[in-house]
């Protein structure tokens, strides 16, 4: 913990990772870089973290049958499902993560999310977002993934208690992450690429994002790395490059005039899920506005982020 609170010293590298808006933007006044045009940018995401829960499916049970509801990555399913979700040819898709809605919207007053310059929500408040994925074989980067049945994005208004769904026998996945955990305010920026023609900008934005990515670390894991490590978040931006994702939006989910793409859930696989996405690729999921708030989740179009 030394060292931790030795990196805290440094403004460069140790952000308000859960602060209200007012300390981030001081912090953001007090870097040696301008940061004016990501300033205004900021958007209020709340991120997950697994501090102080315990890895595996023992302690995501006890959890479940006491109702403490957590949200997870990997591991069992929610009940009510019909049947395990598969592919049309019949592979199982493979739990990637459960939500907890109410652990999401409960992370801040209405005030403090308001407060940062872009603050948009849109999930429901109630329940479990969850996402199911077939993981290496079906990308999102191309308009024929529409029809290869690779993932399913369901909201669960009500899941049953006291019990989860088991993985199917023939489910196949890189190995068997089960990592409980719940969501804290937070906020994220835009990522450097997106100021490609400035490079002032981008390498504010790489100063931040990193230093964001590092103070969550030390935060979800009680120690200190010097290896910036993506988190798993809700709304906000891809901790990636917005551009590439947002050009096969536009073929698959094409916006009606007024409409917008929104990302809804940035899941980090270079942790826990390591070797779920390939590298430790991000699986991201979009949505159009109109379709978040018709809960048309059906429709939600997952990527992952293997540029």
């Amino acid at each position: 913990m030394k060292d931790a609170y030795r990196r805290a010293e440094n403004p460069e590298i140790s952000a308000p990772i859960h602060a209200m808006w007012i300390g981030v933007d001081e912090w953001l006044e007090s870097l040696p870089h301008d940061t004016s045009r990501l300033g205004q940018d900021i958007a209020w995401s709340p991120v997950f973290t697994e501090q102080p829960y315990k890895p595996g499916r023992a302690h995501l049970d006890r959890m479940w049958r006491f109702n403490d509801g957590p949200s997870w990555l990997g591991g069992p399913a929610l009940l009510p499902l019909p049947e395990w979700p598969r592919r049309p040819d019949g592979k199982p898709l493979a739990h990637v993560a459960s939500i907890n809605l109410w652990d999401v919207w409960g992370t801040a007053h209405e005030e403090n999310k308001e407060a940062f310059p872009e603050h948009a929500e849109g999930l429901p408040t109630t329940g479990y977002l969850e996402v199911f994925h077939d993981l290496v074989d079906t990308w999102g980067w191309e308009t024929e993934d529409r029809d290869a049945g690779g993932w399913l994005v369901r909201w669960v208004p009500e899941p049953e208690e006291k019990r989860l769904a088991d993985p199917p026998a023939d489910a196949d996945q890189p190995n068997d992450a089960c990592q409980a955990g719940m969501f804290l305010s937070g906020w994220s920026s835009r990522p450097p690429l997106d100021f490609r023609s400035d490079r002032a900008a981008a390498d504010a934005a790489a100063a931040v994002q990193e230093a964001w990515q590092l103070s969550w670390w030390v935060q979800r894991t009680r120690k200190t790395t010097d290896v910036a490590r993506a988190v798993t978040h809700v709304y906000g931006y891809s901790q990636n490059d917005s551009a590439p994702a947002l050009r096969v939006l536009r073929d698959v989910l094409p916006l009606d005039e007024g409409d917008s793409h929104r990302l809804i859930l940035d899941i980090a696989s270079d942790t826990y899920l390591f070797g779920w996405f390939g590298d430790g690729a991000a699986l991201e999921v979009w949505m159009r506005t109109s379709d978040l708030a018709a809960r048309r989740f059906d429709r939600a179009w997952c990527i992952t982020r293997t540029d």
